[in-house]
């Protein structure tokens, strides 16, 4: 899949997914993995915080395989990546293979990463 575009949003901003979310244990439609593979976007994303060139903020177990980011991130705060602002892993097993950014991060709070803002939790990691 490729994919070009524009986003301006204030928190949790991505060009695919602002907000990826799980369920817990408790739940019966719980989601236990989410998987995003061959993926290349490009485009500029402006906000304020939790901002990424694919998902804003992964709050689940991931799988992120060979994927691709070109643009430009602007944000006026925290937690800004190329892939996502934060990667807050729930559970072991998360992961990301064959990832690659290109363009200007350029937040002005912490937790700024080419490929993750911030990383939480075990994650493995493959370039």
């Amino acid at each position: 899949v490729s994919q070009s575009r524009y986003v301006t949003g204030h928190n949790y901003v991505g060009l695919l997914v602002g907000y990826g979310d799980y369920f817990n244990d408790t739940d019966t439609n719980h989601v236990d993995l989410v998987l995003i593979s061959n993926i290349s976007a490009s485009g500029n994303i402006i906000g304020n915080e939790r901002l990424g060139g694919i998902m804003g903020y992964a709050y689940t177990r991931f799988d992120f395989r060979n994927i691709s980011f070109n643009g430009n991130i602007t944000g006026t705060d925290d937690l800004c990546g190329g892939i996502s602002g934060w990667a807050d892993a729930r559970g072991p097993g998360s992961r990301g293979n064959g990832l690659s950014t290109s363009g200007v991060l350029n937040c002005s709070g912490g937790y700024v990463g080419g490929i993750f803002g911030k990383v939480s939790l075990k994650v493995s990691l493959r370039f």
